[in-house]
């Protein structure tokens, strides 16, 4: 969930004019970035080792 005073600061950052579909895309990844953000906060991350074993399983 994104906060309605962090939504308007994104928007007023875009360009004037702005197709939806990108503006829904970049709402979208900023809401992702938070989500992800806040994981990392409550150090819920793996280390560099832990994910080089991970991509080997690919």
């Amino acid at each position: 969930m994104i906060k309605k005073s962090d939504l308007l600061q994104h928007i007023e950052q875009m360009p004037e004019q702005i197709q939806l579909e990108t503006l829904i895309d970049r709402l979208i990844f900023i809401e992702k970035l938070n989500k992800r953000i806040s994981i990392a906060d409550q150090g819920e991350t793996i280390t560099n080792e832990q994910l080089d074993h991970e991509i080997e399983k690919w």
